[in-house]
């Protein structure tokens, strides 16, 4: 099409893995960190869904992007104070957070999520998902509870309290002490000892 629109998923934008190791690199270019995570931001849909990897030129990959931004948004206040900065990203990060928990992305209704895309996970290649090697498992990745991404979800969460206390307003967290709750528990449950 000459826009780059019909090319394949790898010459979308970054992955959020990507933007938040970028962001962790530029100490000294604080318009930069906060630019990396205005860039999910600006394609956020209305019902708070973010895509994993938007594309300069329109591209989509279609699928949420990996529970990182609140936590990039998180370590760029800390460094730059900037409370404006908090006070505007804040909203839609939370927004952001409980799109991951709709039917459509927890499909056994236990209130804990499932990845939609392997791509999510930062692995390309999975042996555990993969379907091209005969040694791999070829498992649907929408079919298993991950404790990655609990475990991202669960940072999320937490971070998106410490964002609504540092700006006075704890209560805009709604409901999100609850979910961490929930994930944090997920998460004990997948611990094995052995």
């Amino acid at each position: 099409t000459g826009d780059a629109s019909d090319y394949s998923t790898s010459w979308n934008g970054q992955s959020a893995l990507d933007s938040y190791h970028v962001s962790g690199l530029l100490p000294g270019a604080p318009e930069l960190r906060g630019g990396l995570l205005e860039n999910y931001l600006s394609v956020q849909a209305e019902d708070g869904s973010i895509d994993a990897r938007p594309g300069l030129a329109g591209q989509r990959s279609r699928f949420l992007a990996a529970p990182l931004l609140a936590s990039m948004a998180w370590q760029h206040f800390q460094r730059s104070q900037d409370r404006e900065f908090l006070e505007r990203v804040f909203p839609p990060l939370r927004a952001f957070f409980n799109s991951w928990f709709t039917p459509e992305r927890d499909r056994d209704a236990d209130g804990i999520p499932e990845w939609e895309h392997v791509l999510q996970t930062g692995l390309d290649e999975n042996p555990l998902f993969d379907v091209w090697y005969p040694w791999s498992q070829a498992l649907a990745i929408q079919t298993l509870l991950n404790p990655e991404l609990e475990s991202l979800l669960l940072r999320e969460g937490t971070t998106l309290v410490q964002m609504a206390e540092a700006l006075g307003r704890p209560e805009e967290a709604g409901d999100t002490p609850n979910r961490t709750r929930q994930l944090n528990s997920a998460l004990a449950s997948a611990w094995n000892e052995r």
